[in-house]
């Protein structure tokens, strides 16, 4: 990110700039730590498969049935495979927001499943009953604290402006080619990998109908840590630099804009505004862009309620039915 900024902006950065990426450097390592955690010792333990890497790695590793766990192996190999993906055919800026969590998830997994205090510990929480079973009730447990961590991990990569990379490659060569939205494609991913999952793993329904559960609970932290419904957002900028703020969002962030002749109030000054809309993740992007670029900009966030158009929901000719 910091080399992004010096390439688009060609000036040095300031001492406010270099805190804000340290702490968005701070949120993208507590979110895969995070995310790691939730996987390594709620979600892997029962094979809870709330899809996503984690999720295929349980499938690999229940297949070759193998003395020890190779979970956090498939992760990492799936891990290097799909962001190396990712880098070729989304582009550098993809692969900077996501090389920092490609890094540190299939590490800090590794740690969770194989250090002795870590694998003591999530096997403590499915200990087995008289029949040699792990009860229900613990799986749920664990699914449910398994799927709100994960949510919160992913909730706060995003915030720091980063990725979790993944099975996001999918999704987002999907909508690249596709122009399937995005949403649409991370829940298909999803579901495919839960559904594979319970065709597979059959003596273990209980965890893969669990991992469904997990997913929504995921899905609803990641709301929640963002604060707010509406996934899109709405980005009204007046600025004497309008032009760099224009080519930033249109080379670097790759959205359309539009821009309106406007006049001030009081003393009837002509001003350019720049309206963009862009999807939630990229919310710090944009914010900070606009920050370095000019200060003194006056901008305003909207959430949209609900999107129609080229990159976003398509428009449906509803017929009214008599």
């Amino acid at each position: 990110m910091l080399k992004k900024l010096r390439l688009s902006f060609k000036t040095p950065l300031t001492a406010k700039d270099k805190r804000k990426i340290a702490s968005d450097l701070i949120l993208v390592i507590l979110g895969s730590l995070i995310l790691a955690f939730a996987s390594g010792i709620f979600l892997v333990p029962a094979s809870i498969n709330a899809g996503g890497l984690a999720g295929m790695g349980i499938i690999v590793d229940y297949l070759f049935n193998f003395s020890f766990s190779i979970v956090d192996i498939v992760v990492g190999i799936l891990a290097v495979v799909l962001f190396a993906i990712g880098w070729v055919f989304l582009g550098t800026p993809f692969a900077i927001k996501t090389a920092l969590s490609t890094i540190l998830f299939p590490t800090f997994l590794s740690v969770f499943i194989r250090i002795p205090i870590f694998y003591e510990f999530s096997q403590s929480l499915y200990l087995p009953d008289g029949t040699g079973q792990i009860e229900t009730a613990r799986i749920l447990i664990g699914g449910l604290f398994g799927g709100a961590l994960t949510g919160v991990g992913v909730g706060m990569t995003f915030l720091g402006g980063g990725s979790t990379g993944g099975v996001d490659v999918i999704t987002l060569l999907a909508n690249k080619y596709l122009k399937i939205k995005q949403s649409t494609a991370s829940f298909f991913v999803d579901a495919v990998i839960v559904i594979t999952g319970m065709f597979i793993l059959t003596d273990k329904l209980i965890s893969s109908l669990v991992g469904v559960i997990a997913a929504l609970i995921c899905a609803i932290m990641i709301d929640f840590v963002f604060v707010g419904r509406s996934s899109v957002y709405t980005a009204n900028i007046i600025s004497s630099k309008w032009r760099e703020i224009n080519d930033y969002i249109q080379k670097e962030m790759e959205r359309g804009t539009t821009i309106f002749h406007v006049e001030g109030g009081y003393q009837f000054d002509s001003y350019r505004l720049i309206s963009v809309v862009f999807e939630r993740k990229e919310y710090n992007e944009i914010y900070r862009a606009i920050a370095h670029i000019d200060p003194k900009a006056f901008v305003t966030f909207t959430q949209a309620q609900s999107v129609f158009g080229e990159g976003f929901n398509k428009l449906i000719n509803k017929k009214n039915k008599r």
